[in-house]
C-alpha cells in the first residue's frame, strides 16, 4: 500500500446519534476544520476486474472520495480510497464502511469530481458533515451520505445522478441490467489511471443466501467475467430508464455462497425517506 499527498484542507469530527430509521440508529458528524494534518490519498488492492475505461462525461455524477484518517491515540494518519456519487448540488453518496468503524477518527473526506483521468485536473470538494445508519447490536446498513461545504456547479463534466422515485420505494430491480462505476485498481493490480465502469445483472435476494438482506441488491456479473473489489466501495450501481440514468444501488462488496460469487449493494429504494429527511431532497414521485 501507497500513499501520495493529495490536499491540505481538514478537519476533526464531532458525532451525535440524531434520530432512528426503522431500527437503526442514524449517526451524525461533523467536520470541523481546518487543521494541519496532510491528507493522504492511499491505494490498495481494490479494482473493477475486466472493466472499460469511461469516456469524459459519460458518468459525470462519479466521484473519487479520498478519506483521511487520524489516530487519537498514536496521532498517526491514514486513509481509503472509496467511490461515490453526486445525487445533488450539495449532497453524495458512498459506502458507510468507508468512514465506520471509527468515524471519529475521520479528518477529511476530498471529492474529485469533473475528471474520469486521476492525472488531468478535476475539481475537488470538501464534505462538511456526513451520516450513516447503524443498527445498536448487529450490523451496519453500508450507506452514508455526505453534504459538501459549498454547492457543486453543473458543467459537461460535472452533473447529478437522480436516486428512484417514491412508486419504486422497496423495488428490488430482479432481472434489470445494471452498470457499477468505480475509481479502483485497474486490470494489472496497478493503481487506476481511468475511470473504470462494468455490467451486471440483479438477482433476487433470494438467489444469493441467507447473508443478503431486505436492504440490499445483489448483482452478478453478466456474461464479462468482471469483478467490482473493495476499492470501489460507494461506486454507483445504475439502471437505464429511458434516456435517464437512476442510481439503485451503493456497492458495498463481495460473497460467496459455494462456488458461486455475488457482489451486494445498498438497496436506495428502501432509503428514500432517510434520504429526504437528513438532506431534504425532494424524492420524485413517478
Amino acid at each position: 500500500m501507497k500513499g501520495i499527498i493529495f490536499f491540505l484542507l481538514v478537519a476533526t469530527a464531532t458525532a451525535e446519534i440524531i434520530g432512528n430509521f426503522k431500527e437503526y440508529e442514524v449517526h451524525h458528524y461533523t467536520l470541523e476544520g481546518p487543521s494541519s494534518d496532510t491528507i493522504y490519498d492511499f491505494y490498495g488492492d481494490a479494482r473493477i476486474i475486466n472493466g472499460s475505461d469511461a469516456s469524459p462525461g459519460q458518468f459525470p455524477f462519479v466521484a473519487r472520495l479520498s478519506i483521511t484518517r487520524r489516530d487519537p491515540n498514536t496521532g498517526s494518519t491514514s486513509g481509503t480510497l472509496c467511490t461515490g456519487s453526486l445525487i445533488h448540488e450539495q449532497f453524495a453518496l458512498t459506502a458507510s464502511h468507508c468512514i465506520n468503524p471509527n468515524p471519529t477518527w475521520v479528518t477529511n473526506v476530498a471529492f474529485l469530481i469533473g475528471t474520469v483521468n486521476r492525472n488531468v485536473p478535476g475539481t475537488t470538494v470538501n464534505s462538511a458533515e456526513f451520516w450513516f445508519l447503524e443498527h445498536p447490536q448487529t450490523l451496519v446498513m453500508d450507506i452514508a451520505m455526505f453534504r459538501f461545504a459549498q454547492p457543486i456547479v453543473r458543467t459537461a463534466l460535472i452533473d447529478f445522478i437522480r436516486i428512484p422515485s417514491r412508486v419504486q420505494t422497496n423495488y428490488e430491480f430482479v432481472g434489470w441490467p445494471v452498470t457499477t462505476i468505480g475509481w479502483g485498481v485497474d486490470n494489472t493490480g496497478s493503481t487506476a489511471v481511468h475511470l473504470q465502469f462494468a455490467n451486471f445483472a440483479v438477482v433476487s435476494i433470494r438467489v444469493c443466501g441467507d447473508r443478503f438482506t431486505e436492504y440490499e441488491i445483489c448483482y452478478v456479473e453478466d456474461g464479462t467475467n468482471a469483478l467490482v473489489r473493495p476499492g470501489d466501495s460507494g461506486a454507483p450501481v445504475i439502471v437505464r430508464e429511458g434516456d435517464h440514468m437512476t442510481q439503485v444501488g451503493v456497492h458495498a462488496g463481495r460473497r460467496t455462497l459455494g462456488t458461486l460469487s455475488f457482489h451486494s449493494a445498498a438497496r436506495i429504494s428502501t432509503f428514500l425517506d432517510w434520504i429526504h429527511e437528513f438532506s431534504g431532497i425532494p424524492i420524485r414521485d413517478s
